[in-house]
């Protein structure tokens, strides 16, 4: 390894990234929201409505993908969350086996150690993630999918590092 890279090992447990707390995810939340609902609107697409229970799932996900460092749509260690189809049922129903059309976009971005936590910089993150999807052909896809009418987001940051994993579900629900 080459001296700089040490360094850099050495010194990456002192830096002190910021953290979000839950009005800081809401802002977010609300901000990507709001973007991707008049990304439908552009498209004469129904707005999507927030979904306590698909929040639920995406925060699953984006724990999981925290905790072990990667970024996934898999939890290849818990088979009763091992999809986003599964993470879906088990919360709707308590079962793992009760089948739901989800979609789900995962994606990342980080809290920079040097700026200030405030709705200018929350809503830059917001918009970071919304374009990354965006721009993403099969996120875009279920951000635009008109059989989708429910939405869950969550984030969750790793702490060590001020990666902010975010996570979209989406389903057809009854209303």
């Amino acid at each position: 390894m080459n001296l700089y890279l040490h360094i850099f090992l050495i010194l990456i447990p002192l830096l002190s990234f910021g953290q979000l707390t839950a009005e800081h995810e809401e802002i977010i939340n609300r901000e990507v929201f709001n973007q991707m609902n008049a990304l439908r609107h552009q498209k004469n697409l129904q707005p999507l409505k927030i979904n306590s229970d698909l929040e639920i799932a995406a925060k699953l996900q984006a724990d999981y993908n925290a905790k072990n460092k990667e970024l996934s749509h898999f939890q290849s260690n818990n088979p009763q969350y091992r999809t986003p189809v599964k993470r879906v049922s088990m919360v709707k129903t308590g079962d793992d086996e009760t089948f739901y059309t989800v979609g789900e976009n995962a994606t990342f971005t980080f809290i920079t150690s040097d700026k200030e936590i405030d709705s200018n910089y929350l809503k830059k993150i917001a918009d970071e993630i919304f374009e990354s999807w965006k721009q993403s052909k099969g996120h875009r896809e279920n951000m635009l999918n008109r059989e989708f009418n429910h939405y869950g987001f969550a984030t969750t940051v790793r702490k060590e590092s001020g990666i902010i994993y975010a996570i979209q579900v989406f389903t057809k629900e009854q209303d």
